[in-house]
């Protein structure tokens, strides 16, 4: 369960480059507090998958 409430907002996350990044922890929280979520990265593809649905 997450504390906030981010239904129907959308965040966009930068910065995922690799599991140690704080975005690649943050990201699958916004996810569950409701938010639909952008990814920017330059090798975002490679991780778009992992944090949610896939970008074509």
């Amino acid at each position: 369960m997450e504390i906030i409430d981010l239904s129907g907002k959308k965040e966009l996350v930068v910065g995922v480059a690799n599991a140690d990044s704080p975005a690649w922890f943050a990201a699958p929280h916004f996810r569950a507090a409701g938010a639909d979520l952008a990814h920017a990265q330059q090798a975002f593809r490679s991780h778009a998958a992992v944090l949610g649905e896939p970008f074509p």
